[in-house]
């Protein structure tokens, strides 16, 4: 796993980053410069440049690639605790909402319902008898269960067996 960067040590990086950039772009400036003087060999000096924009593409990219793969895991980090925190911000109902406005779009564009919603008010007297009927079930199913003592002490003896003393 990469280590985590401090915020302040991942701005240096990327200001030295800049700065050595810049620094580079002015070396290349001066020996741009330098190919107007008619004493100057301008071969000798667009080689210099091939050499330096090579050294300059060689630096970016080895620190890039570890800054990259330390960026990748930081964005990682922060997607998990901004979803965490838009689970824990959601109404649960939301996604009925998304459905009635999907359906909605549906509807505008000519395309037939997928899902019908019915309201609750609709079912809500069968909810309630759904659920009195399961705790009815469910309290006369704990009061008729006997007891593991009483179920043991219930026990008949088989014939021709003895008691153990």
């Amino acid at each position: 796993m990469i280590r985590q960067v401090p915020r302040f040590q991942k701005l240096r990086f990327y200001e030295s980053l800049f700065l050595w950039n810049q620094g580079v772009d002015q070396v290349i400036a001066t020996l741009r410069g330098m190919e107007k003087f008619p004493f100057a060999r301008k071969e000798a000096l667009q080689h210099a440049e091939a050499e330096i924009e090579e050294l300059r593409a060689e630096v970016n990219a080895d620190f890039l690639e570890d800054m990259t793969d330390r960026e990748l895991d930081d964005g990682g980090r922060f997607s998990k605790q901004r979803r965490a925190y838009e689970i824990k911000r959601e109404d649960p109902d939301d996604v009925y909402i998304d459905v009635l406005r999907r359906e909605e779009q549906r509807k505008r564009q000519g395309l037939p319902q997928r899902i019908g919603i019915i309201p609750y008010s609709t079912v809500a007297d069968d909810e309630t008898r759904i659920e009195e009927e399961h705790e009815r079930v469910h309290q006369h199913s704990k009061r008729s269960k006997p007891t593991p003592r009483a179920r043991n002490g219930n026990r008949k003896k088989a014939p021709g067996s003895r008691k153990l003393s």
